[in-house]
Formats: structure tokens, sequence, C-alpha cells
């Protein structure tokens, strides 16, 4: 059975955008970037939320070591990579759900779960 993600978690996906019918299918272990698809802005503005909504300390995040930036991904060729996300997004170190809750609950982003 899949535990249920705590409350403030579940908050914090709704305030991103996730509807609860989505959020009621994640688990702490879900990936923002290779299992939810969110990448660049996308992926950035819902890190940001947990800075300006729910004062966590991001300084030690670096998105880099997370994302690509929004002009990577807007290549001219962009239709070239569709087939190669999946061997895009294993370069990039991933950002659990778990790792939110954890910094949800310290105060502070840290890099691990």
């Amino acid at each position: 059975m899949k535990k249920e993600l705590p409350n403030q978690l579940k908050a914090f996906l709704r305030s991103a955008g996730f509807d609860s019918a989505e959020v009621e299918k994640m688990s702490l272990e879900t990936r923002l970037l290779q299992d939810l698809h969110q990448e660049g802005d996308d992926f950035l503005d819902t890190m940001a939320l947990l800075g300006t909504t729910y004062g966590v300390d991001m300084n030690a995040f670096d998105w880099r070591n997370y994302t690509a930036s929004e002009g990577e991904l807007l290549t001219p060729f962009w239709f070239l990579t569709l087939g190669l996300r999946n061997r895009r997004y294993r370069k990039y170190a991933p950002v659990t759900l778990g790792m939110i809750d954890a910094a949800l609950n310290s105060g502070k982003w840290t890099d691990r779960e």
C-alpha cells in the first residue's frame, strides 16, 4: 500500500498547479523532472515556491544540477530532441517529493533526502 503524502506537501503541490487527482497518484519517490516532466521555467517556478511561499532557505539550491534552462530546451531543432527526453533527463540529479518534503519540514534546502 502506498504511503499518503503529508498534508503540507499536498498543499505545496496544489499551489504549484497540480490538481488533487494528480497529487493522489504521487509518492515521496516521485521526481519532478523525470516523472512529472517539470523542466525549464516550470521546474524553476515550482522550486521557487519553496522560498517565496513556504519560507524555505534555498541558498544551497543550484538549479543547473536539476534541469536545463529554458533556452537549452527551445533550440531551433527542438522537435529533434523529443525522442531524446529520457536521455536528456539522465544527466540531471532528481528532485524527489521526499526532498521537497524534507525542505518544507526543516526550512532549508539540502541535496539529500
